[in-house]
């Protein structure tokens, strides 16, 4: 039988200026962010490349990420339009990301890229408990992925340090970086999807000191965006 730790967690989950708040038992999440990018408001990304905009805004996120055996999924839209409806276009560009480990456990992630939105990343989650002493342990067992997420195309993987030093002070960080990703319009535009997943294992250990603490996923902005258009 798996091991059940008591775990809250605080889940930070920012999708390209993405704001939303959730509450839930036992735990809450926040997701905040500056405004930046060209866009004009505070929930999208924008730049242009010739006559073409690129432009990556916030989709659905996930916070099943509160006890061990638990996701968090941040998504993103990109989606490229151009001007003069008459011209196919190739276009490229960097989509990059940052994750930040509170926790005192190593965190693995994936970076996907998909066809279509996916409206609920991650389901099955059961909460599961049991009496260690005094003390009540949870975890999850069942959380499944989305499988249009996990049947789309897998860009990039990685894992996320543990947080280190005494009570945890110094977190772990990874950067997500995904150089070369392309969008191939027909006339006038072309999107597709990225949802970055981080998976949160239920170890066999106590992860007694994880709790309260945070995990951040963030997919933040398009770099290095060239485009050749085909008259």
């Amino acid at each position: 039988m798996e091991k059940k730790n008591t775990i809250l967690l605080t889940v930070i989950a920012v999708a390209t200026l993405l704001v939303a708040v959730v509450g839930a038992t036992f735990a809450y999440f926040t997701a905040t962010a500056t405004p930046e990018g060209n866009g004009g408001t505070d929930t999208v990304n924008t730049t242009t490349v010739g006559d073409i905009e690129l432009e990556m805004a916030p989709v659905t996120v996930s916070n099943d990420l509160k006890y061990p055996g638990g996701f968090l999924v941040v998504g993103a839209s990109v989606t490229a339009t151009d001007s003069d409806t008459t011209n196919d276009f190739d276009l490229t560009y960097q989509l990059n990301g940052t994750i930040s480990n509170g926790t005192g456990t190593e965190l693995t992630w994936t970076l996907y890229e998909v066809a279509s939105q996916v409206a609920t990343p991650v389901t099955g989650c059961t909460v599961n408990e049991v009496q260690v002493g005094e003390e009540t342990r949870y975890n999850y067992t069942g959380c499944t992925v989305d499988a249009t997420i996990l049947g789309g195309t897998e860009v990039k993987t990685g894992t996320v340090a543990a947080a280190t030093g005494e009570g945890l002070v110094t977190p772990g960080t990874a950067t997500v970086t995904a150089t070369g990703e392309t969008l191939t319009s027909s006339n006038s535009g072309a999107a597709t999807y990225y949802y970055l997943v981080v998976e949160y294992p239920n170890k066999e250990s106590s992860q007694d000191a994880d709790q309260g603490k945070s995990v951040t996923a963030t997919l933040k902005d398009l770099t290095n965006a060239q485009s050749v258009v085909h008259s």
